[in-house]
């Protein structure tokens, strides 16, 4: 089969997997969206964030899916989280600003601005904001800790995660090879991640198996990552593109392997490889990039609004094919 009628084949399968969702949708099915995982999750790079620490947006996978059914989803997840940050708590910020102004205190504005930054009001968040004086003025002192992410579950009917590339070590990988294109570097990091890949997919079955004890009802769905590179990339005489794509096949193979196993023994658990299928020719170097190649620093290597409208697309092909067909 060629490319061409690969694509054809996958837009048969999208659009009958939007019908199936709009079958759940006008059968009353109930959907109760949670997000849970890392920067993937959360939304970076889509904009309308509610927060600066996490960046979660307004326009996360999750959101899109959410708005589809008429409900509101939750999102837990943070960027910079690890997989043991599903199940324990993380200190995300720990800040000490001085707010003094001419008059001796900081600014109302100021004030509201570093309440922001603290977390206060923000889900999942325990923050600790002080003010105390000084010889000097006035220092304002936070710190952030973050909920182990599977308490946000609640009464959610369905949890997507996406969780892994921080223990992968992706941002050394980027680094290595997108950035300073030094091959030895690259090398040595693309090895290293094949070497945590094991390791990484027996902490998240961990926390995936604890995340049903607190909800034992919810379906869980296992959100592959996109595949960030179109096209031959070489760095030096290192084949980047085919090594990394080897690990990420490998990796989706062993979260589908793992979603087959943990539906077996507990029930409810999925694999999104709707995801994968929509992604393909939207990575760096392809015919329309989903992915931040410049811009906000932090959103580099993140998708676009565009991707992550994508993304959402891609839920609910899985939620209508995979609730209505009972197949994971």
């Amino acid at each position: 089969m060629n490319r061409r009628q690969s694509s054809r084949g996958r837009c048969r399968v999208s659009i009958a997997g939007i019908l199936l969702a709009g079958f759940l949708l006008a059968s009353g099915e109930e959907i109760r969206p949670v997000a849970i995982g890392d920067s993937y999750a959360s939304g970076n790079g889509a904009g309308s964030y509610s927060d600066t620490l996490c960046m979660r947006s307004n326009d996360a996978a999750s959101e899109v899916a959410a708005e589809f059914f008429g409900v509101d989803a939750i999102n837990a997840s943070c960027n910079g989280a690890w997989t043991h940050h599903l199940t324990e708590p993380r200190m995300i910020s720990d800040m000490r600003r001085d707010i003094s102004d001419p008059e001796g205190f900081g600014s109302a504005a100021r004030i509201a601005s570093l309440l922001a930054q603290c977390g206060v009001g923000m889900d999942g968040a325990q923050p600790d904001f002080t003010i105390e004086q000084t010889e000097s003025g006035f220092t304002a002192l936070c710190s952030v800790t973050l909920d182990p992410q599977i308490q946000a579950l609640g009464d959610a009917t369905d949890v997507f995660v996406t969780i892994g590339g921080n223990d992968l070590g992706f941002v050394s990988v980027a680094s290595a090879c997108l950035i300073q294109e030094d091959e030895a570097l690259c090398r040595t990091a693309v090895e290293d991640a094949e070497e945590r890949l094991d390791g990484i997919l027996e902490s998240e079955r961990v926390a995936l198996v604890a995340l049903k004890e607190i909800n034992p009802d919810a379906r869980v769905h296992l959100v592959p990552y996109p595949r960030l590179l179109e096209g031959d990339l070489t760095v030096g005489s290192y084949d980047v593109s085919g090594e990394i794509e080897d690990l990420q096949g490998r990796w989706e193979t062993g979260l589908e392997t793992m979603a087959d196993d943990l539906n077996e023994t507990h029930g409810g658990f999925y694999y999104v490889g709707a995801v994968t299928d929509v992604w393909e020719g939207h990575g760096l170097a392809g015919e329309e990039p989903w992915i931040h190649s410049d811009g906000n620093i932090a959103e580099i290597l993140h998708p676009t609004v565009e991707g992550w409208a994508a993304t959402g697309h891609a839920y609910l092909v899985h939620l209508g094919t995979s609730i209505l067909n009972g197949h994971p």
